[in-house]
Formats: structure tokens, sequence, C-alpha cells
């Protein structure tokens, strides 16, 4: 397929979207679902059909971007430079090709090559494969599922398609990475300024970790910042795993070429991977660096993780688990820890969509009915159950205000937390609850009390929800809770939390970070305080207010329209 072929639609075997020729496609732009499951911390990714389609991603809203949050306009433009990029040194005796796959007016992309996107539910994969060069290249991205911290995953496969050894050099990852603490305002309107706070470490451990060193803020108070965003690569031969090596100085790749069109240092013939680097003062890159060689039919995987983790210490556990998988019943290596993360990532997004299982005469109708089940769930939220020894307790998670790239309007919040809930217009919101005691009925009529409850007199009500809370009702069998189920040294600590409302997600992350100690398993305890509380929908005016028409005869559907 050339470049000037027109591009071509269809869904494969397993359902998946497929678009031949994407770049030469029209721009379109879509989202992940930003779901990690309920004992997972989920991240938001946003993509387009241009270049390697990751147009921005990161935790909670657009203010802890990892890659800076753009509108699809200009996601249309910036993507294909300042998304993931690949740059590879082909050598073939005393010759060598240059080769950056996924791109199409660049310098090394004048070759013949099939390029292919395939969408699902769950994950993006992208297959690039060279005729000229005998070589395909293929990128598979998914969010980590069931962690403590949220992650991108990327994986990289370079398949050697003749039948003689090939020599590979490959860097691979971000031109630039935003580092934790750069607030969406200050990298729209004073990115040179804030420069001066940017700090990367922990490069000897091979596992960069970015962040601003304080607030960024115009106060007598300074404010330290632990938390920090991260990557790192593993290139991955069966069951043997080595850590590649970080780039994070920019000009270490593209030289005195600032805006990311061709690497410049990288084509070189004297290339070398830099022994030093700048690693503060500027805004970082995220790359690793690669050396192998491709057996005739043989490949080599390269395995990275884009995230955000609460300290630098924990990244460095992490980095341990995930290259021996310690501590994974039955795994004994990256690829297959990243397998059956994999796996989880489509088995819980699948599980979702099962809810409105359809078999029909159409197939493409059966796809779409479980594709509109889950869109509709990201609006209104997955109605779960938490036992109790007097019933269950309901609630729902997932929920979160519709912010992609075409929606750039909308101040969007997905909680990075177990049990994780976000914000959502009010109308939007109830229209999507109006069937949740169908598919689990300890719901009850929860929502119909909750939402009109929010109705005032006058018939406004708030705009935005923001999720259920929870506050403890009977102080004196807390006590007893805490003496059965806590640690006695971290008893007063956990006490004061509760003090005030608080999510299940929050009540979570409080228990994790300070390392509270208990007696029983989370999700034991979770259920135990819950029936000490009183549930509530929190909402506020945001930026404005919704005017209810009521129909009685659908309490559960009220139908609004926007004042």
């Amino acid at each position: 397929m050339g470049r000037g072929e027109s591009p071509k639609y269809f869904l494969d075997k397993e359902g998946g979207f497929v678009i031949e020729n994407y770049n030469a496609a029209k721009p379109f732009s879509n989202f992940f679902p930003g779901i990690a499951g309920v004992w997972g911390t989920p991240m938001w990714v946003f993509y387009v059909n241009r270049g390697q389609c990751i147009a921005s991603f990161g935790i909670e809203s657009k203010d802890k971007a990892i890659l800076e949050f753009q509108p699809a306009n200009k996601s249309y433009r910036l993507t294909s430079l300042q998304g993931f990029r690949s740059f590879i040194k082909v050598r073939q005796g005393r010759k060598t090709v240059y080769w950056e796959p996924f791109q199409d007016h660049l310098p090394g992309t004048a070759f013949r090559k099939k390029q292919s996107l395939n969408l699902s539910a769950h994950d993006l994969t992208l297959i690039e494969t060279n005729l000229d060069l005998g070589l395909e290249i293929s990128v598979n991205y998914f969010t980590l599922p069931e962690e403590n911290y949220a992650s991108l995953v990327r994986r990289v496969r370079i398949t050697n398609l003749k039948n003689k050894v090939r020599d590979i050099e490959l860097i691979d990852g971000l031109p630039v990475l935003n580092p934790y603490g750069l607030k969406d305002w200050a990298s729209k309107n004073m990115s040179r300024t804030v420069e001066a706070w940017v700090e990367v470490g922990n490069i000897e451990k091979k596992a960069p970790y970015y962040h601003l060193k304080v607030e960024v803020s115009d106060t007598p108070q300074v404010t330290h910042i632990k938390e920090g965003n991260f990557f790192v690569s593993f290139q991955v031969n069966g069951k043997k795993t080595r850590l590649l090596d970080p780039i994070v100085e920019t000009a270490s790749v593209f030289g005195a070429a600032h805006d990311f069109a061709a690497p410049a240092r990288f084509l070189r013939d004297d290339f070398r991977k830099p022994a030093l680097q700048q690693t503060s003062n500027r805004m970082p890159a995220a790359f690793s660096h690669s050396r192998f060689s491709l057996k005739a039919k043989g490949h080599q995987e390269i395995i990275s993780l884009f995230g955000c983790i609460a300290d630098v210490q924990r990244l460095n556990s992490v980095v341990r688990q995930v290259s021996s998988a310690s501590g994974t019943a039955h795994l004994s290596s990256t690829g297959e820890f990243i397998a059956r993360k994999a796996d989880r990532n489509r088995e819980i997004i699948d599980g979702i969509k099962s809810h409105s299982l359809t078999a029909s005469a159409s197939r493409e109708f059966d796809l779409y009915a479980g594709q509109t089940f889950l869109d509709n769930i990201l609006r209104g939220g997955l109605p779960i159950s938490l036992k109790t020894r007097d019933g269950n307790v309901a609630f729902n998670v997932y929920s979160r205000k519709h912010g992609d790239p075409e929606r750039d309007y909308n101040h969007f919040v997905l909680a990075p937390t177990f049990y994780s809930q976000g914000n959502g217009n009010y109308r939007d919101v109830n229209q999507n609850r109006r069937s949740d005691v169908w598919f689990n009925t300890d719901v009850r009529d929860s929502h119909v009390i909750s939402f009109f409850n929010l109705i005032q007199a006058d018939g406004y009500n708030p705009f935005i929800i923001k999720g259920a809370t929870f506050q403890v009702e009977q102080p004196q069998k807390l006590d007893d809770l805490l003496a059965r189920c806590v640690k006695e040294n971290n008893r007063v600590a956990l006490k004061e939390f509760l003090r005030k409302n608080f999510s299940p997600g929050e009540l979570l992350q409080f228990i994790d970070n300070h390392e509270i100690g208990l007696t029983v398993d989370a999700k034991t305890f979770l259920g135990y305080l819950l029936e000490l509380c009183h549930r509530r929908e929190m909402a506020e005016h945001g930026e404005g207010f919704w005017l209810v028409k009521v129909d009685p005869t659908q309490l559960c559907g009220i139908e609004s329209t926007e004042d």
C-alpha cells in the first residue's frame, strides 16, 4: 500500500475495527475506557489516527497529564511529532538504512509499505510492514489493570521477514514528557518559565523519575513534590529481561532541531548513547536505546511502561517486580507478566460489555450493543456492591464527565484510586443510571432518592455530580471496629481521617499511602465500615444549574434540558 492509496475499513474476526492506510483517512479522535478494575488505578488516554496515535494521557485530570492534553484539532497536527516515535537504523553489511515507521512525509519514510490501525474497546495496535527492508513493526497499547499505580503499557515488536541476519539500532519513546506537578495552565501559558523547576532523577536505576522540585506558586510557603511520572523499558528475549538505557535529554537525539522533525544526532554515523545528560531545567524526553540482531524470521520485543507513582522507592520496587515477575504466581518473566496483564485488561472490559450481551442476526449490531453499554457506563458508572453483615451497599464506579479531545471544554476527573469515581453532569449521570437496578438489584431506589433530593424547590439542581461519599454515623461502634480490624499504632490516624466524608477510593488510598496495618483484608474492612455510614451523592453547582422536567411515569429516567 503506497502513500496515494485510499484507506480501507473493516472488522476483523475478533471484532476489532481495522483501518488500513490510516494516516490517509479522515482524522478522528477517541479514548481508552480509563478502567483498571475496582482494585486498579485508572489512567485516561486519548488517541487520533495519526502517527503512533496516542495524543495525550495522564491521571485524574488535565492537570496531571503525562503527555500534555491537546484538543482534537491540535492533536491531529502534533501527535505525529510530539507523540510516540520509533527511530531505527538497519545495518546490512557496510550499508545503514534509516527508517521511521508509522509516518508518511518525514525522513526515513520513503518505502513501499503497509500500515494498519486496529482498535478495540480495550487496546490499540499498529502494524507497519516495510516491503523494501523486509521488516515489520507492531505497537500495542493498553492501560495496566489492578495495580496501585497507573501506567500505559507500550509493546513494540520488530520482526525480520527475510532469511538473513539483520543488525538493528532502535530509539523508541516520547520526545517530551510532562514532569509531575506541571499543571495544564502552566504547560500552555508559561512552559518556558516552569522549566526552572524540572528535575529528572533515578537515571542510574534506568527508571527515570520526572517531577517538579516544588509546587509552582507565588507564596512564601515551599511545598516539595515527592510524587512523580516515570518510564521504564525492557528488552525481552523469552524469559530473559534486560533493562534498557534511558535517554531523557531531547538534544541527545534531535541535536539542535527543536521541531522534532528528524533525530539529527541519531542519524550521525558516530552516534553514541550519551554518557552525561542534562536532567534539570528543561523539558525532558523519555526514550530508550537498544542494539540487537534479528535472526532470519526472528523478532525482538521491547516493553515500556509510562505512568505515575507515589514515590521513587515504589518505582524501583515496581521495576524489580516487573523485571522478575517476583511475587506473581506462575509468572517468570516481564513478557509473561505483561501478557497476563493484557489478558486481564481485556477480561475486565469484556466483563462490563457482557452486561449487554446481544446475539442477533447482525454481528455488527451485537458489537455495537456491547460498546454502547460500555460508553453509557463511562457516563453514569457501573453499580457494584460491597457485602456487609446487614446486606449489601451499592454505589457506582468508573463514571466521569466526557473528556475526549472533541469536548476540550470539559474539566473531567477520573480519581486515581481503587473503586475509582469521577465527576459528571447531572443529566448525563441521571439518564445513564435509569436502568442500573436491572443489572444490580442492590441499587433498589437509591438513585430515585439521590436525584430527587438534589432538586431544589424552584426546580433547579446542581450541574455537577461528583460521586458517592460516606460519613460515619455510629462513632461509638467505630472504636470497636478499629480495635478489631486495625493495628493499635495506626488507629488514631485512621480515626482522624474518618471524621470527614470519604469515598471508598480515598479511604483505600489513605490506608496504602500511610501503611495502615489491617488484621483483615481491605475489602472486608471496607464492608464492615460502610455498615456504620450514611451514603451521600456529592454535587456542586459548577458552571450552573439544570432545569428539571419530571415525568412521573419514569421516575428513574428524568429528562432535562439545560437552562
